[in-house]
């Protein structure tokens, strides 16, 4: 069962959602994608019903480790009153799914922010008798997410960083470009740069945009980490190329860091292939069995 918690600094309160016993062993900070979905939906009974993309892992795994999620600002579970019907039920989820947020997630919808969050919930988890370890994992904005704490994870606490479908050297560049969307891209970047915080642009407020295309990349976030990195992507994602010139880099910037690239054959964007397994699992085993060997070797490999 999912425990919340509430982490209160000295900037704002911060939600976590764990799943422990008293057992030390390895913690996963568990860090989502874009957008403002809720961790957990609540029916009228007050029953929580996870929604993340990780629900499997943790139901799976939850013997072997502790799990922590980390809610962004402005987010708070989606509750379903009693007498909403199932079909409004469907129709209220999929409207958050595609951006009616609030207010308050839209003022807060950075990578900064996100960033410190995610530090804050590491740094209070390594007082913890029951955590033996930290372990990061993040998919899609999640990824960078995760590429950003290596950079003021100054202590070390993070023993080794999963980014899943999202490394790159700029959320504007995919790899796959012709000329011309090379040049919307290019296009793109600058009106960010110069866009009012409050704009919105393509669901997202620029402000959001900024931190994550301009301000900083994953690849100036783990330049001074030794800390271990698993990247894995999936093979029919159209910016796959982006994460070889990212694991590239990676690899020129540190050659002794331990990093392992692997690639889902034929996975999407959630490591699903054309027949329908899924292998989100696979690859988060692997990810942790690797992390967890003393002095991990840097390999590239393809999950099938």
């Amino acid at each position: 069962m999912w425990a919340q918690y509430r982490l209160t600094t000295s900037v704002r309160d911060i939600d976590a959602y764990v799943i422990r016993d008293e057992q030390p062993k390895p913690t996963v900070v568990l860090l989502q994608g874009s957008g403002c979905l809720p961790l957990f939906t609540v029916d009228y009974a007050g029953g929580f019903h996870a929604t993340s993309i990780f629900e499997d892992v943790v139901r799976a795994r939850s013997q072997q480790f502790h799990f922590v999620l980390v809610e962004k600002q402005g987010v708070t579970p989606l509750v379903f009153p009693q007498n909403m019907t199932l079909e409004q039920q469907r129709a209220r989820f999929k409207a958050v799914a595609d951006g009616d947020c609030t207010s308050n997630y839209f003022a807060h919808e950075t990578k900064t922010r996100r960033v410190e969050d995610a530090e804050a919930v590491v740094d209070a988890l390594t007082d913890e008798a029951w955590v033996r370890g930290v372990l990061v994992a993040g998919h899609s904005e999640g990824s960078d997410v995760a590429a950003g704490l290596l950079r003021v994870d100054q202590e070390r606490h993070v023993i080794a960083a999963g980014l899943l479908t999202g490394a790159g050297p700029t959320q504007f560049f995919s790899g796959d470009e012709t000329r011309d969307s090379f040049a919307r891209h290019v296009s793109d970047l600058l009106a960010m740069r110069d866009a009012p915080e409050d704009q919105m642009w393509e669901g997202h407020a620029a402000r959001r945009w900024k931190s994550y295309a301009i301000d900083s990349s994953p690849l100036d976030d783990v330049r001074d980490s030794p800390t271990p990195i698993y990247v894995a992507h999936g093979g029919r994602e159209p910016n796959l190329r982006s994460a070889d010139v990212f694991v590239l880099e990676a690899l020129r910037q540190q050659p002794r860091r331990p990093l392992r690239y692997v690639v889902v054959a034929d996975g999407d964007h959630g490591f699903t292939t054309r027949d329908g397994r899924d292998h989100f699992l696979q690859v988060f085993d692997d990810f942790t069995s690797w992390a967890t060997t003393p002095h991990p070797p840097t390999a590239v490999g393809v999950l099938k």
